[in-house]
Parts: C-alpha cells; structure tokens; sequence
C-alpha cells in the first residue's frame, strides 16, 4: 500500500501512510503462519490440525484478527473520504458518492 500511496495517488494521500505501516505492521506479526493456514484451507488437507492449530486461545489470533479487521475498516474509511475529497476538489461530480442515500454495507446483487 506505501508504494501506491506514495506513487499512484495525488500527494494529499500520503497522509495515509503512517496508517498504512502500522497496518502493515500489525499484519506481517502473524503474516507466516496466515499464509500456511491459507495454504492449508485452500489446498485442502486429510487432516485439519493446522488450522486448529491457528485458530486455537492459545495462539491469540482471534483477537489480533478482529484488530486487524478494525484497522482496515478505519484505513479504508479514510481512504474513501480522501478520494472523495479529491474528486469534489477536482471537479469529478459524478464520481461523489457522498449523500447518495446509499448504504455501502447493502447491495442489490
């Protein structure tokens, strides 16, 4: 994410980045062994022990899960209002989303 927001977005994004490292952070502390029970949901094995493994109390990674749920949702969230605000400050009306009356947590799929 710190190389698109310094690279591939206009320069009042990286106001974003210090958020995005501790994201960063915060996911690389369980990152290995989320790629391997990744690898074991997607590439099913005869026997589920690593998953239960990861998904144990004593591993803790329930709660830094839900930590990392919540530091998306805020990163994200402000991403959004930075589009917005780049959108309405450079003339892109038509891609405001603001006051549109619609839910992001509701679609009509």
């Amino acid at each position: 994410m710190r190389e698109l927001l310094t690279n591939e977005r206009p320069y009042d994004f990286r106001e974003l980045l210090q958020e995005s490292d501790a994201l960063g952070k915060l996911i690389n502390a369980h990152f290995h062994p989320l790629r391997e029970v990744r690898n074991n949901v997607f590439h099913l094995r005869d026997n589920p022990e690593k998953i239960r493994k990861f998904l144990s109390k004593e591993a803790g990674r329930l709660s830094w899960a839900l930590e990392v749920h919540d530091a998306l949702k805020r990163f994200f969230s402000n991403y959004r209002i930075q589009c917005e605000v780049h959108y309405a400050m450079n003339g892109r009306k038509g891609e405001v989303d603001i006051g549109r009356g619609r839910s992001r947590r509701t679609s009509s799929v």
